[in-house]
C-alpha cells in the first residue's frame, strides 16, 4: 500500500506538501487489523488517535441495560478518536474493526509536536473535530426527533448514493453492514427493523435479495425520509 497516497486522500492531511506527509508517515504506526478485533474499549488510556486506511470501523458505546449504540461508522482515509488528543486521559467509547482493516495510529505527543510546526495541520484538525460534532449532534436529533421509517429511509438513501448502481428506475447495492448493526446506527432493534423493512417491501419501494437492496421507488423513499423535516419547518 503506497501510504502517502492514502493520507493525501484524509481531510486533516489535505493540503501537506510531500516532505511533510513523509513525515507524518514515519511517526505512524500501521497495523493490521481482522474483522471484529477490538481496536480500543471505553476506558483505555488515550495514547493517541487513528486514521483508517482500509476497511470499516464502528464507534459505539454500551449502554447501562448492556445495548450497544453505534455512534459513528468510519470509512477509508477517516479519522477517529482525534478529540482524545485534547480532552480526558481515556477513550470515551469502543471502536472496533467491521471488515479487515488497515489502521494508522498516531502517538498524542508526537503529534502534538508536529501541530505545533504546521497551522495548516492545525486547522485541518479542528475542522476534523467539528465534522465529528455534528455528526453526534445530528445522531442526538435522529435518535429523539424521527421515527424509525424516517432513520431507515436515510440510511437507505446515503448508501445508494455511496455504493449504488443503477439499473433502469432501479438501485441496486450490497449492505456492508449486518442488519444487527444497521439496527444499532439506526438506534432500534433486529425486531423493528425487521418490520419496517417488511413495510417498505409491501408498499413496493423496496426489494431485497440476501444482502442486496433493490430500491425500487426512490421518491417514494426520499418523500419519507422528508417527513421528520417537514413537521419541524
Amino acid at each position: 500500500m503506497d501510504y502517502i497516497a492514502e493520507f493525501k486522500k484524509c481531510l486533516i492531511f489535505s493540503g501537506l506538501n510531500e516532505e511533510d506527509l513523509k513525515e507524518l508517515v514515519k511517526t505512524a504506526k500501521i497495523k493490521k487489523y481482522p474483522k471484529k478485533s477490538l481496536i480500543f474499549s471505553e476506558g483505555d488510556i488515550a495514547k493517541g488517535f487513528y486514521v483508517l486506511l482500509s476497511g470499516m470501523v464502528k464507534i459505539y458505546r454500551i449502554s447501562p441495560d448492556s445495548r450497544e449504540q453505534i455512534l459513528h461508522i468510519i470509512n477509508p482515509h477517516n479519522t477517529f478518536a482525534e478529540a482524545a488528543i485534547f480532552i480526558g486521559n481515556t477513550y470515551p467509547a469502543f471502536a472496533e474493526t467491521i471488515l479487515d482493516s488497515v489502521v494508522a495510529f498516531f502517538d498524542k505527543d508526537i503529534f502534538l509536536e508536529t501541530l505545533e510546526k504546521n497551522p495548516k495541520l492545525s486547522l485541518n484538525l479542528i475542522i476534523s473535530l467539528s465534522i465529528m460534532l455534528k455528526k453526534v449532534i445530528d445522531l442526538i436529533n435522529d435518535v429523539s426527533l424521527k421515527t424509525v421509517d424516517v432513520r431507515l429511509a436515510e440510511f437507505l438513501l446515503k448508501e445508494s448514493a455511496i455504493r449504488g448502481v443503477k439499473r433502469g428506475e432501479i438501485i441496486e447495492f450490497e449492505l456492508v453492514l449486518k442488519k444487527t448493526e444497521i439496527a444499532k446506527k439506526i438506534g432500534t432493534v433486529n425486531e423493528t427493523l425487521s418490520r419496517t423493512l417488511k413495510k417498505f417491501k409491501d408498499m413496493k419501494i423496496l426489494d431485497t435479495v440476501k444482502n442486496k437492496i433493490i430500491i425500487l421507488n426512490i421518491k417514494a423513499l426520499q418523500e419519507i425520509a422528508e417527513q421528520t423535516r417537514q413537521r419541524l419547518y
